[in-house]
């Protein structure tokens, strides 16, 4: 078909986990790097694009009492997208790109007994779009598709809330 890839990905992530106090448990930090050398050829127009992502995040538990539990999550994200030629197709122009959100949540859980649990989750979300779906131009062979981005895409948010209930029954 004429169709040429080539993807080379370096990652690197670290986990930081700390003890526990007499509130405070299960907290983490992670920091993350993942470079990306996506190279094509052929009958597709994407361009050979470099992605630089990095990332920063957190999670915590705080035990309020024995019946209240509070937990916390932050998340930073910086995405770099580097066309190799500064041109265009129909998706757009192919120009370098930079991306940077956070995404949290929060949520508390409730024992209302040593059965019952009453949870409350609120969260934000983020996301950036890919080098595929900003520039690619092309067959997909994997989906039996013909894929045309959209460089002016900008990145993905949503809010969402949470209400749960759990139970445990013993025969």
């Amino acid at each position: 078909i004429g169709m040429k890839f080539g993807v080379v990905s370096h990652n690197v992530e670290t986990f930081l986990y700390a003890s526990e106090g007499k509130k405070s448990k299960n907290a983490i930090t992670t920091a993350f790097l993942s470079y990306r050398d996506y190279r094509t050829g052929g009958f597709t127009k994407m361009p050979q694009t470099e992605d630089l992502k990095l990332g920063l995040a957190h999670f915590q538990d705080y035990q309020v009492d024995s019946s209240l539990t509070l937990s916390a999550s932050l998340r930073f994200d910086d995405f770099r997208i580097s066309p190799a030629i500064l041109d265009s197709n129909r998706t757009g122009r192919f120009e370098r790109k930079q991306f940077h959100g956070f995404s949290g949540a929060f949520a508390t859980n409730y024992a209302i007994s040593p059965d019952h649990q009453l949870g409350i989750k609120f969260l934000k979300t983020y996301r950036a779009p890919s080098s595929e779906e900003l520039f690619s131009e092309g067959p997909h062979l994997a989906s039996y598709a013909y894929e045309i981005g959209n460089a002016s895409l900008s990145a993905e948010e949503a809010y969402g809330a949470e209400i749960s209930w759990d139970s445990h029954y013993e025969d």
